[in-house]
């Protein structure tokens, strides 16, 4: 993430004042997502777009939070969740009250 972090720095630079970063994925604002190793650089990124948009008043920013792709989870082996959807059950790791969001792959194809 090095590279988007100058990105940003270049549009603050360049008078951008809206910036779209690279967050597909999870919601990085909850702390259970945050905290995760495999998203420090996005989180960074984050902080980074705080910082400036403070700072600089005509600058702001969008975070998309899409979830996972509902469609690749029951394809990959090893799975990554223990979902069974012929039994309506999953294992949850973590807070089971904690929202999340998946999204359909299907949506996006023209």
């Amino acid at each position: 993430m090095p590279k988007q972090a100058n990105l940003v720095d270049a549009a603050v630079e360049a008078g951008v004042s809206r910036f779209y970063p690279s967050e597909f994925g999870f919601d990085l604002t909850t702390p259970f997502n945050s905290v995760q190793p495999a998203y420090k650089f996005k989180v960074q990124i984050q902080n980074q777009l705080k910082e400036l948009a403070a700072t600089h008043p005509n600058f702001s920013y969008t975070l998309i939070s899409n979830g996972s792709f509902a469609d690749f989870i029951f394809d990959v082996p090893p799975m990554v969740f223990e979902i069974d959807p012929h039994n309506h059950t999953a294992t949850v790791i973590g807070d089971p009250e904690a929202p999340t969001s998946y999204t359909s792959y299907e949506e996006y194809r023209l």
